[in-house]
């Protein structure tokens, strides 16, 4: 599952219903599973809303994901083996 969902030109019509969409999906996810829903952002560059959010929110992610060793599992891929393509 994702780590964090963006909706991106949210200044378009239907993204409250895509919101409470996505949501409801992870909610009813959730319960069936042990993750923890991912946030789910709105942003537009056209208003300028939403891009401060999105910014805190990927570097509480990355700091989250370096400092408990999820980043380096994350690059290592699901075999546990570091793919040679990235550096």
């Amino acid at each position: 599952m994702a780590d964090l969902i963006i909706i991106n030109k949210a200044d378009m019509p239907g993204v409250d219903v895509l919101q409470d969409s996505l949501h409801f999906l992870f909610d009813m996810s959730a319960r069936t599973k042990a993750k923890p829903v991912p946030p789910v952002l709105t942003a537009t560059a056209v208003q300028d809303k939403g891009l401060d959010e999105v910014y805190a929110e990927l570097e509480r992610l990355i700091r989250e994901h370096h400092e408990s060793g999820r980043l380096r599992e994350k690059k290592a891929g699901p075999a546990g083996e570091r793919d040679q393509s990235r550096p």
